[in-house]
């Protein structure tokens, strides 16, 4: 009896120790549940937070740069013509993609022009960005609208500024309306579930630039309730990036914020980038495996360390799915900075001092390494040193006066030496007075390579690299014109290599190509530089030499003893030796290349009837 009560007692304390294990084992499991839920919760709310930041920071560039444009605009509005006017805004906006159109408006909000064509007699005083400046009437003042419909029922952003005469009196508005399919391209681009959306709204509008499918708890006419607004705004005011769940009437949602704060003025209310996503839908991976895992945990509750196994085993799966949700992320965003950075030419802003203002993507990973801390500040600093002159005149030229400067220069890039084709286009301000150059460049080495390649190989003979016929006749036909012009002396020798047919015959058509070779180098060491030679075609040669008629009797001399002397050396070992009859004529006055070529054909051939390998003169 004592035994069995002890044995009892000692499985009740089993069942016990084993109830008191599952209960442990469960409540560990479902704080480590809880734990991965905060945590995949606040991956997703940072991975928006980071898709919306990028998204405003890159709207911010475009704004700045834009107000950059309007500022010249408004400098140039009243010194340009409206067709000068009219072409400038059209090319700024042009340069831009972001740009939809560019306009301004008189003190009445009537257009005075514009890149897009609208009614005659349409009135634009009731938009908001009208409004804005006109309310404001602030020099260096930009206003950025709330998101609205415009005349094609299309969303956009309208950029102004108020056009202030000197007298501080409101002379209208230069405005600029933003691409909605640019933006919404954008924000498009850092979508990367097909359950994400994304939206620009202004906090004072009921409505914005929607991309994805919209939630059905915001299907009225205000994007996001009021409430919800004001929360954004509290935690947009200590920094400008925020995350919260917002409780919608059907779902939740993951949302997170981003402000375009960096030319908001003391008081305004900015525009937002807000991303979102169904916490269902966010969570639904979690939700899954939670439920898994309980229901491998009730299965397996009688061991403890199978529940642990089998725990560390999801633990390492979910990890490998955030990770390669992470890769897909990184993907994304390699897409949008080809998309959005990717250009062909490298485009430059200088200052009237020529220094650098603004550079593009393309001409950094050219010229600059950001990693390596090299700046470069001025133009010329681009510029070789052998071209430096020739810079610095196109650019004081482009910088003096409104105009445009063609420029092929060497220029050192971190990849080497690169030739580079720019155009310097002034950039004009008040009372036409030139305010900055805009530069373009694009890399040419390659295209003069290939020229200097084909141009070397239709001037000279590609077995032995003299110039051939048709290129020694026009160096002989210039040099004799000069020589007529200056009264100075010169003397053409033919030269024909002895018995060549034979050579061929004997020793073979390589042998010939040999021997040529040989006879070519010959005749380019012991001609003087300013000496022409050329190849006229099969064994015959041309030398024109600047002298006197015993000047070119002295070259041909050497000529023929050193071509005599050579011996020819074949690859399998075999040797033999030319010889070479030249004929030299000196130019008379009033002769032509064509009239000295036959007086020195004619010594040739009586060099040949002497017997050969000798000299003979015209």
């Amino acid at each position: 009896m004592p035994q069995f009560l002890s044995t009892r007692s000692t499985e009740q304390l089993q069942r016990l120790a084993l109830l008191l294990l599952i209960i442990l084992v469960g409540t560990l499991n479902g704080i480590f549940s809880l734990i991965e839920f905060r945590e995949h919760r606040k991956d997703q709310q940072s991975t928006l937070a980071n898709q919306a930041t990028l998204v405003s920071s890159n709207l911010e560039l475009h704004i700045r740069t834009t107000h950059q444009i309007l500022e010249e605009i408004v400098a140039q509005h009243g010194f340009l013509s409206t067709e000068q006017l009219q072409e400038r805004m059209q090319s700024l906006a042009n340069a831009m993609p972001i740009i939809r159109g560019i306009g301004v408006l008189d003190s009445r909000g009537f257009p005075l022009g514009g890149t897009r064509l609208v009614p005659q007699g349409t009135n634009f005083s009731d938009r908001p960005y009208f409004q804005n400046a006109q309310a404001g009437r602030q020099r260096h003042r930009l206003y950025i609208s709330a998101p609205f419909r415009d005349l094609m029922g299309n969303f956009s952003v309208a950029l102004s500024k108020a056009v202030i005469d000197d007298q501080n009196a409101f002379q209208g508005v230069v405005f600029a309306v933003l691409e909605a399919s640019y933006i919404e391209k954008l924000m498009s681009s850092t979508l990367y579930t097909s359950d994400m959306w994304a939206l620009l709204m202004h906090v004072d509008a009921n409505d914005g630039v929607w991309v994805g499918d919209r939630p059905a708890d915001m299907s009225g006419s205000q994007a996001l309730p009021q409430a919800d607004v004001d929360g954004l705004m509290q935690g947009l005011s200590d920094r400008n990036q925020i995350s919260i769940v917002w409780e919608g009437e059907e779902k939740r949602h993951i949302i997170a914020a981003s402000a375009i704060t960096g030319l908001a003025g003391p008081g305004e209310k900015p525009l937002m980038v807000i991303m979102g996503r169904c916490h269902d839908d966010a969570m639904a991976r979690w939700v899954r495996l939670t439920f898994t895992q309980a229901g491998l945990f009730l299965l397996l509750a009688g061991s403890a360390y199978w529940g642990l196994i089998f725990y560390q085993y999801r633990r390492r799966e979910y990890a490998a799915h955030r990770e390669a949700d992470q890769r897909r992320i990184e993907e994304r965003e390699h897409d949008y900075r080809v998309i959005v950075e990717r250009t062909a030419d490298c485009v430059l802003h200088l200052d009237p001092a020529g220094r650098l203002s603004y550079a593009n993507p393309a001409f950094v990973n050219l010229f600059e390494s950001l990693s390596s801390g090299k700046v470069l500040n001025e133009f010329l600093d681009l510029v070789a040193e052998e071209d430096q002159d020739k810079a610095r005149v196109a650019l004081q030229a482009a910088l003096e006066k409104a105009s445009e400067q063609l420029l092929q220069v060497l220029c050192v890039t971190k990849s080497g030496s690169r030739h580079m084709e720019w155009t310097l286009c002034s950039a004009s301000g008040r009372t036409d007075r030139v305010t900055g150059v805009i530069a373009v460049g694009r890399d040419v080495s390659a295209h003069i390579a290939l020229n200097r390649e084909l141009r070397n190989r239709a001037e000279h003979d590609s077995l032995t690299d003299l110039a051939n016929r048709g290129h020694f006749l026009n160096l002989a036909s210039v040099s004799l014109q000069r020589a007529h012009a200056t009264n100075e002396p010169c003397a053409l020798l033919m030269i024909d290599l002895d018995y060549f047919k034979e050579v061929n015959d004997t020793w073979g058509h390589h042998a010939g190509d040999v021997a040529l070779k040989k006879c070519a180098e010959l005749i380019q060491v012991l001609c003087r530089d300013k000496d022409i030679a050329g190849r006229l075609g099969g064994e015959e040669f041309a030398v024109l030499v600047a002298g006197t008629l015993d000047d070119g009797i002295r070259v041909a001399e050497r000529l023929r003893l050193a071509i005599a002397s050579e011996t020819i050396m074949l690859e399998d070992g075999r040797q033999f030796q030319l010889t070479a009859s030249i004929g030299v004529a000196q130019l008379q006055a009033g002769e032509n290349l064509e009239q000295l070529m036959q007086r020195a054909d004619a010594a040739l051939y009586a060099a040949k009837q002497k017997g050969r390998d000798s000299v003979a003169r015209a």
